[in-house]
């Protein structure tokens, strides 16, 4: 574990030591984002030279990375086993209430926040049956972010999650 991954963990549980469980997600939120904002900051100022900088694959690189420290921010505090919060607003619940007699795949491949989006659906009362996972250190289940409920998961092998050239059609 790097330096940079140390400080956010030890940030995430000094959040539920210090504020009430109503407040974990709103705290993770601001704190992430001013963290997103300095690292960013620090990378194109700090001395960085332009040359040894990677171009940005994305326009706001700050967004993606309160994204990414706000995902790590929301494991660290569910691993601690206390339910807490997170407000979310989504359309399109009704797509899920259609019967499917073949049931349905949501895909999701590293984008961070994705287990929010299954939260919401778990209080919408579309429970997912399985997770298929490439993370080694997965075994038989996944959290979900801010519940202590999990779902099923299958570990995939490497095939399953290597790039492909083309699709049969």
């Amino acid at each position: 574990m790097n330096l940079f991954r140390s400080i956010l963990r030890l940030l995430a549980i000094t959040i539920t030591f210090i504020y009430p469980q109503s407040e974990w997600y709103r705290v993770a939120y601001v704190v992430s984002g001013m963290l997103a904002k300095v690292s960013d900051m620090l990378v194109t100022v700090a001395g960085v030279p332009t040359f040894m900088r990677k171009p940005k694959k994305y326009k706001d690189t700050v967004a993606i990375n309160h994204a990414v420290k706000l995902n790590y921010f929301l494991a660290v505090m569910t691993h601690g086993g206390k339910p807490f919060p997170i407000p979310t607003l989504a359309q399109g619940l009704e797509l899920f209430r259609k019967p499917r007699p073949n049931g349905v795949i949501l895909c999701s491949t590293h984008i961070p926040l994705a287990k929010v989006a299954i939260r919401h659906l778990m209080e919408h009362d579309f429970k997912p049956t399985l997770a298929l996972a490439a993370d080694p250190g997965v075994i038989n289940r996944i959290s979900v972010w801010g519940i202590t409920e999990k779902v099923a998961a299958a570990r995939t092998g490497s095939l399953m999650t290597s790039p492909q050239k083309s699709v049969p059609v």
